[in-house]
């Protein structure tokens, strides 16, 4: 049974900077692969694999994105654990999905409980 943590937001951007500003993101952090990116005209989609570590099995991390209004982008962010009898994340699935929060200042980055994810 795998860990699951969602969470869904709207931002007041473009689609494309959106998915411009996950991408760019993630394609400089450590420890992590997209291993798929596609942007259409109303939707997008990254998927972010998450490697192990000590303290998880690894997860995976879908980002969907789409259009509402032409400056208006909803964001359903799902993280889940990667091993299959997982039970306990160890709080990995809200970091991974608090990592894309904070590129758009709807969290506050918490230095102290955050892993060093960049370069």
């Amino acid at each position: 049974m795998a860990v699951v943590k969602v969470r869904e937001v709207r931002v007041e951007k473009k689609i494309e900077d959106v998915f411009k500003r996950i991408e760019e993101f993630f394609r400089k952090a450590q420890e992590v692969i997209i291993t798929s990116s596609t942007l259409e005209e109303e939707t997008g989609n990254i998927i972010i694999t998450f490697n192990k570590s000590i303290v998880s099995m690894g997860e995976v991390m879908t980002v969907n994105l789409t259009k509402v209004e032409e400056n208006i982008t909803e964001i359903y962010v799902e993280s889940t654990s990667t091993g299959e009898k997982t039970v306990y994340d160890w709080g990995k699935n809200e970091k991974n999905i608090r990592l894309v929060l904070e590129l758009f200042g709807l969290e506050e980055k918490n230095e102290k409980k955050r892993l060093p994810y960049t370069r």
